[in-house]
C-alpha cells in the first residue's frame, strides 16, 4: 500500500506503537535521571519528558525521506542513512538518558515527547519512507521540497 506526498511515492512501513503498560496505557519514561550528570550539564530544551519506548522499521536499512503522519496529515518529514536506526530504540523510538541534556540529540526528544503525549490521547500514526540511495544531499533536497510543500507542523 502507498501513496504520494509532494509528487514522491511513498510506501507505509507501518504505525507508531508505543509500549503500553497492561492496562493499554501508554508508558512513560524519564531517563534522565539515569545520566550521571558528571558535567552538571543542564537539560535540554526538550528533555524533560516524559518519553515512550517504540520499534517501527525493523528491516528498513535503506536511506530516503520519511513522512510521520496522523490519517492524511503530514506531522513530520526527515531524512535518514538508515530508516532502522532513525526510528529503532536508539533513534525516535528510544530516548537515551544523555540526549535529554544539552547537547543531546533534541530532535529525538521532541518527536518522541510528541508521539508520546498524542498516543495517550489516542491518536494514530504511521510512517511512511521513500527509498532515495546514494548522495545525501538529494535526501536533502527531497526534504526540503516536501517541507515546504506539505508545511508538516512538527518541523521546526
Amino acid at each position: 500500500m502507498g501513496r504520494t506526498f509532494a509528487g514522491y511515492d511513498f510506501e507505509r512501513v507501518g504505525p507508531i506503537l508505543p509500549e503500553c503498560d497492561e492496562y493499554g496505557k501508554v508508558i512513560g519514561e524519564l531517563p534522565q535521571h539515569r545520566f550521571r550528570n558528571e558535567r552538571n550539564l543542564p537539560l535540554s530544551k526538550y528533555g524533560q519528558g516524559p518519553f515512550c519506548r517504540f520499534q517501527v522499521a525493523k528491516g528498513w536499512r535503506q536511506s530516503g525521506v520519511f513522512v510521520l503522519a496522523n490519517g492524511d496529515n503530514p506531522l513530520y518529514v526527515g531524512e535518514c542513512q538508515n530508516l532502522e536506526d532513525r526510528w529503532g530504540t536508539k533513534g525516535f523510538g528510544g530516548i537515551s538518558p544523555r540526549n535529554c541534556y544539552k547537547g543531546g540529540q533534541d530532535t529525538n526528544c521532541r518527536i518522541n515527547n510528541l508521539i508520546y503525549e498524542k498516543t495517550r490521547t489516542g491518536e494514530n500514526f504511521d510512517l511512511w519512507f521513500h527509498s532515495i540511495e546514494g548522495d545525501k544531499h538529494v535526501r536533502l533536497a527531497a526534504k526540503s521540497r516536501l517541507i515546504a510543500s506539505l508545511r508538516p507542523p512538527w518541523n521546526k
